[in-house]
């Protein structure tokens, strides 16, 4: 439902709904974040699923995501919107029992991944001996030192592999599935609309 819609619905100008819905996003995105955690891996491990009785140092499950968007009217901000729609990116990572535990902030959809991971600050929470799960083909940069990723087995031709930290193995989609449903109950329940 747009702004406009809604507006009309409570008999109220568009921008006064619009400075009211900005404020209650401000003002929870300021309440919630006091009660989003970031477990430890010793806090895990007593309700690590068993399909990650393999991956038992993992902290987090990290995906990029898409959120599609109206397209902006100003010519600037759909450049930078723009991928194949006009899209908002965020990094979200979930512990392995499903548990949001980071999200970034917003990024434009003509950002590539890489760069969103590396400057999101996701790896400054990190202690070394954690692990993280990715997708095949997440083009991550270098992670500190210590810092394990699992990855499903894949790299192209000529790809070099930044550390020896990257353990691929064939069990990692089946695990990687948390983090997915995760983001499509996010998609469903049009929470980033």
């Amino acid at each position: 439902m747009s702004g406009r819609e809604i507006s009309r619905n409570f008999g109220t100008l568009e921008g006064s709904f619009s400075k009211i819905f900005v404020t209650w996003i401000n003002f929870l995105q300021r309440e919630l974040k006091n009660i989003t955690r970031f477990p430890t891996v010793a806090q895990i491990k007593p309700y690590l699923p068993d399909v990650f009785q393999e991956f038992p140092n993992t902290r987090l499950v990290l995906d990029v995501t898409e959120v599609r968007i109206q397209r902006p009217p100003s010519l600037n901000v759909q450049g930078q919107t723009f991928s194949h729609y006009n899209t908002y990116k965020v990094v979200v990572g979930c512990t392995p029992d499903g548990y949001i535990s980071y999200v970034s902030k917003l990024w434009g959809g003509s950002v590539s991944d890489a760069h969103i991971v590396q400057k999101s600050g996701v790896f400054d929470s990190l202690e070394p001996g954690d692990g993280i799960l990715v997708d095949r083909g997440f083009n991550y940069p270098c992670v500190p030192q210590g810092i394990d990723i699992y990855s499903p087995p894949f790299q192209s031709r000529g790809e070099a592999q930044c550390r020896e930290a990257l353990l691929s193995t064939r069990r990692v989609p089946s695990a990687r599935v948390h983090v997915e449903r995760v983001i499509g109950r996010v998609k469903e329940f049009h929470i980033l609309d």
